[in-house]
């Protein structure tokens, strides 16, 4: 760890797409951009690829080069919370370049869980915690790295030389082409990939076997220098004020709220300045991802029309829904704290709700939690406060997907949930109960509650009345997705 705060010393380069493998991410051009040193240390959970990849990289770029090969470091993060482990790290500091390389081996499923994995838009914050501290990322698909080793090393090699005028690239890589592209998969490319085991078709296995989570943990405290680029890193990268206190959160404060941050435009949660999971985001890679593609080509054949237009249609219901589901929940949020009425058939059913359970002692809306040892967040519709201590969690649904008209819920009997959940049907009443769940999880973990009950309370405008659905503990379920949060990073 050096003495005093390095910076890059380099131009970065223009950004280009990262819509195919290898892309790259660079930290922001003409700026004083501060490096982050790595410690050492990481968990034991290692990419199939890794290991061989690395002794090709040491093949290349040996100890008696100037790039360091690392592949047993981490990089904390502010507050002690979990750190960064970079796939492998390359370092090049002579004559005051300091280009640290964070080199990163994507798969598209998980060989233990065969959950989706570095899909489109995945890895941005990730890479744009690297970024803004200093760091390159690059990021290679793991089939080029088994099939092509050579190739990806010589992307390294070229990279360097284009930073480093100095620089003399092995004279075997001066031949060697570039490995060949690869479209960056979505969601469903990827779940379609892991039922026909495309992985373990191109590696030549049977199974990946299993493996153990033993991450790293929180950091150490972090040393002066650190806390120093910390604050830098914070001026260059304002977070989303916290909105105003309303009559619950001023009532009811949460002392650990401060190190939260969300912005709502982008759904994304920051733990003491750091990116986080969201719960919704986490439950729902646990599940099929619709296939617009297919479907949308389905019924534009039925309907005669183009599958564009289908498309377009589902969007556009989709984003109606969304903007009336928050002012649904904006709507109730201003009453319990303000007492400010609304109108509309699904508030009217809210009220018939809140009529019918007048006992309900509000302790807090729209109540933001999270844990920063697993950084993952979400927020709480609605906690009520019981007299035996406990708490109640409601969860306002405007949705006709959760019950019919008559309150039955609706379940999918012809699809499950993906990898560890596959014992639950798909459907929203197992995609909701799982978020309450887990943010069950969140408040006996890190808030001192015990809930008593958890609720989803379907507030429909075709409707007659609200429906009030009892939500099941799952906490086996729960467990089964704690394990699969730990074992990443």
């Amino acid at each position: 760890m050096p003495g005093e705060i390095k910076y890059i010393g380099y131009e970065p380069l223009p950004a280009r797409s990262n819509s195919r493998y290898p892309y790259l991410r660079w930290p922001a051009a003409g700026k004083r951009v501060p490096v982050k040193f790595p410690r050492a240390g990481r968990s034991a959970n290692r990419g199939y690829c890794e290991a061989a990849f690395v002794e090709h990289l040491r093949r290349f770029f040996p100890k008696s080069g100037p790039v360091r090969v690392l592949d047993n470091h981490h990089l904390p993060t502010a507050n002690a919370s979990r750190p960064y482990e970079p796939d492998v790290a390359l370092l090049h500091e002579r004559n005051g370049l300091n280009l640290f390389l964070n080199v990163e081996i994507d798969e598209p499923y998980d060989g233990a869980n065969r959950l989706p994995t570095h899909c489109q838009g995945d890895d941005d914050s990730r890479d744009n915690f690297f970024t803004s501290r200093g760091w390159v990322v690059l990021r290679f698909a793991e089939i080029q790295v088994h099939q092509q080793p050579e190739a990806c090393c010589a992307v390294i090699a070229h990279l360097i030389a284009r930073l480093d005028p100095t620089y003399q690239i092995p004279e075997t890589l001066l031949s060697v082409g570039t490995p060949a592209g690869v479209a960056v998969w979505d969601v469903v490319q990827a779940q379609k990939w892991a039922k026909a085991r495309y992985r373990e078709q191109y590696l030549g296995i049977i199974d990946f076997g299993r493996y153990e989570s033993s991450g790293v943990g929180p950091a150490a405290e972090p040393l002066p220098i650190e806390a120093e680029i910390e604050k830098l890193v914070a001026q260059a990268t304002p977070l989303p004020p916290p909105p105003k206190p309303g009559t619950l959160q001023k009532a009811n404060p949460d002392p650990r709220r401060s190190a939260l941050s969300f912005d709502a435009d982008a759904h994304q949660y920051y733990i003491n300045g750091q990116p986080a999971v969201a719960v919704s985001t986490l439950v729902s890679r646990f599940f099929p991802e619709f296939d617009t593609e297919y479907w949308s080509a389905y019924k534009a054949a039925q309907r005669g029309c183009t599958p564009e237009e289908v498309a377009q249609e589902w969007a556009d219901k989709a984003a109606a829904s969304s903007r009336a589901g928050t002012a649904l929940h904006q709507q109730i949020e201003d009453f319990y704290n303000q007492g400010t009425p609304a109108t509309g058939s699904e508030f009217a059913h809210f009220l018939s709700f809140h009529r019918a359970f007048s006992h309900l002692v509000p302790h807090r809306t729209e109540w933001q939690v999270y844990s920063e040892e697993l950084m993952l967040a979400g927020t709480l519709d609605f906690v009520a406060r019981n007299t035996d201590g406990t708490v109640s969690i409601y969860d306002w649904k405007r949705s006709h997907k959760v019950v019919d008209a008559a309150g039955q819920v609706q379940l999918n009997r012809y699809q499950t949930a993906e990898g560890p959940l596959g014992d639950l049907p798909d459907c929203s009443f197992s995609h909701y109960t799982l978020q309450q769940n887990m943010y069950k999880w969140l408040l006996e973990t890190n808030y001192g509650c015990r809930v008593r009950d958890m609720h989803l309370v379907v507030l429909h405008p075709d409707y007659d009345r609200y429906h009030l659905v009892p939500v099941p503990e799952r906490p086996a379920h729960v467990a089964r997705m704690l394990d699969v949060v730990r074992a990443k990073r």
